[in-house]
């Protein structure tokens, strides 16, 4: 009985895995270690009886590397929908074992045919699955082909993505666990005389192989990037001011019975831009652009709703009047009955006409809330559940410097991990990639670190 029981819970071994997986990611950013992180997890694979053996053990390294590389995401439900974290925690258990749910497929993969027919060919075959299966399958956070971002630090090796994009490091990942998985095995079958057989090299020439070519790739790309910077004329002088908003000072958190109440958080929340914004320009030489962070102005600046937004519309319009500079900052714009919201991007010049972007690509359970249409009670069990309309197209921003039009693609936050989103920007014209973030709410979670590996590959 106890051995049945035991079959359902994770061998350490799993966990081993799970917690060499966080290791390499940031904060820790030991990033050598996803080259051992899945061979534990394997050598467990390799006992089981069963292909549902070996799949309960996928489910788990899911479960726990999901709880300890994304236990911020735990900590925001409780902060941004203000509840307990024991609510938090049962929340979220749920994506915890779905966050993943890739490993799964590959242990019964691995399971069947990684053991009986040991070879490169075989290898391959299963590192270009893990590949597919993490770039293609719907996941609980599109856009996070999770083992690649590891490499996110490794200069040289993360150009290969250029090649193939981040399913290519997935493969090269679990190729080389793959081939360590093998060579120790085979020691631990056949001894110390196995060195003097090929068969125990081969493994090792290509786990090595293939890591040093693409560091030599990189090392060729690196080279031609630099290059390009080099010729390319220097078109823009901009200068980003972040304030580190924490959720405990955002309106839309306030109101619900934190900090000083919503209107004092949006008064705080701008003058902490416009200070820093002062200080800047006081100590320094005008730049050609300024961008505050995300969420800067908390408030309708097209369509005000009262008399203290219309004022602190007013506070932005002279500022950029004042020091004749072009502004680009986060608001919450609505239309002219503020009967919706959407997350926003403005970009502000000369006039008090702003060009406007809207967020297209909403985070769930944060931004808005998934099945709200077909399940209403949700709002009941979520009551800061953030109502935010979705925009519609990806529009460019004209900045003008002197006679120059500059192209800009305005992205708000998540966005900088859905590449094609992006690359539609560029096909429009885009010269530049203004993305508006503001990673502070998170802290001090691992989730800054984590945004900025991902959209690096973005």
């Amino acid at each position: 009985m106890k051995k049945k029981l035991a079959a359902y819970f994770p061998d350490p071994r799993t966990v081993i895995s799970a917690g060499l997986i966080a290791l390499s990611f940031p904060v820790f950013n030991i990033y050598p270690l996803i080259w051992i992180s899945l061979v534990p997890w394997l050598f467990v694979l390799s006992d089981c009886d069963t292909a549902k053996g070996a799949a309960l053990q996928g489910l788990w390294l899911s479960f726990l590397s999901g709880v300890f590389s994304f236990y911020w995401i735990t900590t925001s439900v409780h902060d941004l929908f203000v509840v307990s974290f024991p609510f938090a925690i049962l929340v979220t258990i749920p994506y915890y074992l779905i966050h993943h749910y890739q490993f799964v497929i590959f242990a019964i993969f691995f399971w069947r045919f990684g053991l009986s027919k040991s070879s490169l060919r075989v290898f391959f075959g299963l590192s270009f699955l893990m590949a597919w299966l993490d770039w293609f399958l719907p996941t609980p956070q599109p856009g996070y082909t999770y083992l690649a971002y590891a490499l996110a630090p490794a200069n040289h090796l993360r150009q290969l993505a250029a090649l193939g994009g981040p399913p290519m490091l997935v493969a090269l990942i679990v190729f080389v666990n793959l081939c360590i998985f093998d060579i120790v095995n085979v020691w631990k079958k056949n001894g110390t005389p196995i060195l003097k057989k090929i068969r125990f090299w081969i493994p090792v020439f290509n786990g090595v192989g293939l890591c040093l070519a693409g560091i030599g790739y990189g090392i060729y790309h690196n080279l031609e990037i630099e290059e390009l910077i080099l010729k390319a004329p220097q078109i823009l002088n901009a200068v980003i001011v972040q304030a580190n908003v924490r959720v405990t000072d955002d309106p839309i958190i306030t109101q619900y019975g934190l900090g000083a109440g919503s209107r004092a958080a949006k008064a705080v929340i701008l003058a902490r831009h416009f200070k820093l914004s002062r200080k800047y320009l006081a100590e320094n030489e005008k730049p050609d652009l300024m961008v505050w962070s995300e969420g800067a102005a908390q408030f309708s600046y097209v369509f005000p709703k009262d008399g203290p937004d219309r004022a602190m519309k007013e506070e932005i319009s002279s500022f950029t009047k004042e020091y004749k500079l072009p502004l680009a900052f986060g608001g919450l714009e609505s239309n002219e009955n503020h009967s919706g919201s959407s997350n926003s991007a403005l970009l502000l010049q000369a006039s008090d006409e702003a060009q406007v972007y809207n967020k297209n690509i909403l985070v769930p359970f944060s931004e808005y809330l998934p099945f709200i249409e077909v399940a209403p009670w949700l709002k009941a069990i979520y009551p800061s559940g953030l109502p935010f309309e979705h925009g519609v197209n990806a529009n460019l921003f004209t900045l003008h410097k002197g006679p120059t039009e500059i192209k800009m693609n305005p992205i708000i936050c998540y966005e900088a991990t859905f590449l094609p989103f992006i690359l539609e920007g560029r096909r429009k014209g885009s010269q530049l990639i203004l993305n508006l973030t503001n990673d502070a709410w998170f802290s001090p979670t691992n989730e800054p670190e984590l945004h900025l590996a991902v959209a690096r590959f973005g």
